[in-house]
């Protein structure tokens, strides 16, 4: 049902391809107000002294970086704490942040490292990292155990070696790409990006059943399958 309540979710695994079922789970108990997605290019800075303006020589590309905020509320104010599937009341706002802290930030002996995360919301779905996390608490019982605690996260974007290699190809279309929308992109510009040719954008909102093709969303993640598999090519050939 559209209209439908989904909570934020925070899934981790010991695979970077993110294969098989997650390790465990993190659902909010509140969604965010808002999250935003930074994306970065780096050049190389060096020039010598005296000399003008030289032309920016890129370097790389940083890693796509996801940050949002959300609370955890032991008021009573939700009747359900234990998002988790464990009993109300079982555990307090502590152990629901320690409960994310070891999803998303706690050391895997199994990898020698921690987890691989997956970051998912509406059309949010962000395989990524943990960068880091800032936990403030600002309402607290009479014994000062908190009661209420909000949660600033960041992750970075991450990519499993193979498509590393496939992305940095210059002609790689037969490789599946997932993309977040950033504001004033459009279909065309996309096709073009990743298929080098914009005419094949109606394959793509076909396989992405998009209704309005002219408008997306910041934010919004669309599917970008190998030419082989949209249903119609920009020269009318299979």
């Amino acid at each position: 049902m559209s209209g439908e309540l989904k909570k934020l979710f925070i899934e981790s695994f010991t695979d970077e391809k993110f294969s098989g079922s997650p390790v465990a789970t993190f659902t909010t108990m509140f969604n965010p107000d808002n999250y935003s997605v930074k994306y970065a290019v780096e050049y190389e800075e060096d020039q010598g002294k005296g000399t003008s303006a030289l032309p920016q020589k890129f370097k790389r590309t940083k890693p796509i970086d996801l940050a949002l905020t959300f609370m955890i509320d032991g008021t009573g104010a939700s009747e359900d704490l234990m998002v988790d599937g464990s009993e109300p009341g079982k555990k307090d706002v502590i152990d629901k942040v320690r409960h994310f802290l070891s999803v998303v930030y706690e050391y895997d002996g199994e990898i020698h490292r921690p987890r691989y995360l997956r970051v998912a919301w509406g059309t949010l779905l962000f395989n990524c990292v943990f960068k880091g996390a800032d936990v403030k608490y600002t309402l607290f019982k009479p014994d000062g155990n908190p009661l209420r605690a909000t949660i600033s996260a960041s992750f970075y974007g991450t990519i499993d070696d193979e498509k590393r290699v496939a992305e940095e190809s210059d002609k790689s279309p037969d490789l599946t790409r997932y993309h977040t929308v950033t504001a004033g992109e459009t279909l065309p510009i996309l096709a073009h990006k990743y298929y080098g040719d914009p005419r094949y954008y109606m394959a793509v909102a076909r396989v992405n059943a998009l209704n309005d093709f002219r408008t997306l969303e910041p934010g919004q993640t669309l599917l970008f399958p190998p030419i082989s598999k949209t249903t119609t090519s920009a020269g009318g050939t299979a």
